[in-house]
């Protein structure tokens, strides 16, 4: 019985195996692009804590044995704010994603150009900070792409950055980064 708990602990596995981190935080991204990366950053921490509780078997809750989607769905919902996206909210989970996808998309539309600043950027580097930046960004400029998707594009746009922030030029290396965020 206690294997069949742990195993059908699918939140704790998440924990064990995530993707830096970041799965919550591209969720958030894509369902809300028009929300500053500090309210994707606290989303993505809230459901990390959640995870991290449910590998400790004295604080397990039911949604330790919900999906990964199911929770950040319900998550979500509850911070949506208007009636579209509440109306999404009310379907069941395939309609409420294809829904609330099609809303985010439209909304992604809506969005400023990146700025990218070569300076502002290999700063971030060196702060460990740029992956969550590029993954935010990137995710909610496409949030028609799923979330593996997201965060392989991610990864490929920090690995171009962190390579011209080692040239001698980066501001010309990173100028053309920008297309990269609009697949």
């Amino acid at each position: 019985m206690r294997t069949k708990m742990r195993l059908e602990n699918t939140m704790c596995l998440m924990n064990k195996y995530w993707e830096n981190g970041l799965r919550a935080l591209v969720f958030y991204a894509k369902m809300k692009p028009s929300d500053p990366l500090e309210k994707a950053i606290d989303f993505d921490n809230n459901y990390m804590a959640l995870a991290s509780q449910c590998c400790m078997p004295e604080s397990l809750t039911s949604e330790c044995f919900e999906t990964w989607s199911g929770v950040l769905f319900a998550h979500i919902c509850s911070l949506m704010e208007n009636n579209l996206q509440k109306a999404c909210c009310l379907k069941n989970i395939p309609e409420r994603e294809t829904c609330l996808t099609e809303l985010a998309v439209e909304e992604s539309k809506t969005l400023p150009n990146v700025s990218i600043d070569a300076e502002q950027l290999c700063r971030l580097r060196q702060n460990l900070q740029l992956l969550r930046w590029i993954v935010y960004e990137y995710s909610r400029r496409n949030p028609q792409f799923d979330v593996k998707k997201n965060l392989d594009s991610a990864v490929r746009v920090n690995g171009l950055i962190t390579y011209c922030c080692a040239t001698n030029n980066p501001s010309d290396c990173i100028s053309s980064i920008s297309e990269h965020f609009h697949a």
